[in-house]
Formats: C-alpha cells, sequence, structure tokens
C-alpha cells in the first residue's frame, strides 16, 4: 500500500514537472518570451500534472470506443480545464488576488482561470505526450529508485507547505 502510493505521487510529481515544461512552451508562442508564473518554488505544476493524468487515462480508456482521438482530447480538455479553474479559484481564495488572468492575454477569454486557446494547447500537447512520449518514460519511472521517489516526493510536499502556508499566512 505504502509502495502504491509513494509510485501515484512520484508519478503526480513526475508528469506535474511535464506540464510545468509544456505550459513554458505555450508561454512561449502566448507571450513570446521564457515566462513562468508558476506557484511553487520547484519546476512543477499540480494543476497541470492533473490535466497530464487526465489525458494519460483517457488515453488508456477510451482506445476501443467510437469516440477516438476526439473523445481523448475532450476528456484531456476537461481535465485541465477543471484543475485550472479550481487552483485559479483555491489561489484566489486563499491569497485574495490572481495568480493568472487570460483575459488579459487573449481578448475572446470570458474567464479569468480558464480560457479554450491555452487550454486547448495544453490538451493537445498533453495528449501527444500520452500517444507517443509515456510509453517510453514508464519503464524508467518503475526502475527509478524508492529512495529518490520518497526524496523528491517529500521535498514536494514541503514545497506545498512553504508555498501555500507561506501565501495564507501572508494573507
Amino acid at each position: 500500500m505504502m509502495k502504491r502510493t509513494l509510485d501515484g505521487s512520484f508519478r503526480f510529481l513526475l508528469y506535474g514537472v511535464i506540464g510545468f515544461l509544456l505550459e513554458r512552451v505555450i508561454n512561449l508562442v502566448a507571450y513570446g518570451t521564457w515566462f513562468d508564473n508558476s506557484v511553487l518554488f520547484g519546476p512543477v505544476q499540480p494543476m497541470y500534472a492533473v490535466g497530464m493524468m487526465g489525458a494519460l487515462w483517457a488515453h488508456h480508456v477510451l482506445p476501443k470506443t467510437p469516440l477516438g482521438y476526439a473523445g481523448r482530447l475532450g476528456l484531456a480538455y476537461l481535465f485541465t480545464a477543471l484543475s485550472e479553474w479550481v487552483s485559479g479559484t483555491g489561489y484566489f481564495w486563499l491569497t485574495g488576488r490572481n495568480l493568472w488572468d487570460y483575459r488579459d492575454t487573449f481578448a475572446f477569454c470570458q474567464g479569468p482561470y480558464t480560457c479554450f486557446v491555452p487550454t486547448a494547447m495544453f490538451a493537445i500537447l498533453a495528449l501527444i505526450f500520452a500517444v507517443f512520449l509515456a510509453p517510453f518514460l514508464k519503464p524508467y519511472e518503475k526502475r527509478f529508485p524508492t529512495i529518490l521517489k520518497g526524496i523528491l516526493v517529500g521535498l514536494f510536499m514541503l514545497d506545498i507547505l512553504i508555498t501555500y502556508g507561506g501565501l495564507y499566512a501572508a494573507r
């Protein structure tokens, strides 16, 4: 049970790092610069881990259905949009300020936390990763030393506690 929890936490962390990198690519396209609007100190974005894991789940669950890639993309989009909305709303609730506001980036976005174009770009990149790159990563993920997984997951949890504890205390 403990090993499964550690493996799942490590997978979440790993996909949060990959999501962080994918968002940097999207920001590079949107802003023309390597823009970092992350909350945590480390190079990980948990809300995009949810989007990445949603894309992986959709890829494994829907391949034999008539929905095919369109259904997988739709689910990846929904996972990402929901995690963006929950994260943006939660951050605002904790701090009283917006970390990002898509209305300042794209004129056609109605809400501050989710917008079709950047969220769809992330979902497409996440699905491409799920289809083409994740199968190559899986054997390395399984062979990664347990002690290193524990240390990295511990540092990730510490990052969350320091970041959100400090944000809440500063409020």
